[in-house]
């Protein structure tokens, strides 16, 4: 798999590219601003976006879409729960003086264990309300994310990928207190969607650094209660 990592806008979001190799096929998660460096970035690799994911419908999640998918096709895929919150996202936008064009319709809403194909890539969907209703989570096999360097280690050695949106972060949760949010939604789907999870799993948050399940068993205050 190429992977890149951007983090864009004011709002400071991971914006993930994900390649394939062999197709040249990109999956783009939350592009959430920026689009002009995104396209410069999946040029650089020679990638060709043929789908959007949106874990959710905040506008640092989504504020580039309608500008790639313009520019460079592709579909955009949501979960439906949150397409009021995408359709208001100029709304947003200017709620913090940013300006950015109207959103394109979404082209296909995910459901939970929905697959995700790009090139001979595929990825999980879950959904995660919580942090919004229909927050979602994408879980990528380990073997997909695994270096294709010359002595790198064996696919069979490298874990999951999962990336969480604003779900859950290193160290942190989601906020709950933005329209549609819960708190004890939140809870219940990191208890049940993430937790069980195998602790190798790489943790790729929506905001901040990358972590893992168990690092965030071990130092994720609001985790405790939920592993007592």
């Amino acid at each position: 798999m190429l992977y890149m990592s951007l983090v864009v806008g004011a709002f400071q979001a991971n914006c993930y590219l994900l390649g394939c190799p062999e197709t040249r096929e990109a999956l783009v998660i939350d592009p959430g601003d920026e689009p002009a460096r995104i396209e410069d970035e999946l040029a650089a690799h020679d990638l060709k976006p043929v789908a959007y994911l949106l874990t959710h419908g905040h506008i640092d999640h989504v504020g580039a879409a309608s500008s790639l998918k313009e520019r460079l096709g592709g579909d955009i895929l949501m979960h439906r729960a949150d397409l009021f919150l995408y359709e208001k996202a100029q709304e947003q936008a200017l709620a913090y003086g940013i300006q950015i064009p109207a959103v394109s319709p979404i082209d296909r809403f995910l459901t939970e264990g929905e697959k995700i194909t790009w090139g001979k890539a595929e990825a999980t969907v879950s959904c995660t309300p919580g942090h919004s209703p229909g927050g979602i989570c994408l879980h990528v096999p380990g073997h997909l994310m695994a270096s294709e360097e010359p002595g790198g280690a064996s696919p069979d050695m490298h874990p999951d990928w999962v990336f969480t949106g604003d779900t859950l972060f290193q160290g942190s949760i989601g906020r709950t207190d933005l329209p549609g949010g819960s708190f004890e939604e939140l809870m219940r789907s990191i208890k049940e969607k993430l937790l069980v999870l195998p602790d190798k799993t790489m943790l790729a948050p929506g905001h901040g650094p990358r972590s893992t399940i168990q690092q965030e068993k071990n130092i994720n205050p609001f985790l405790q209660d939920l592993l007592g």
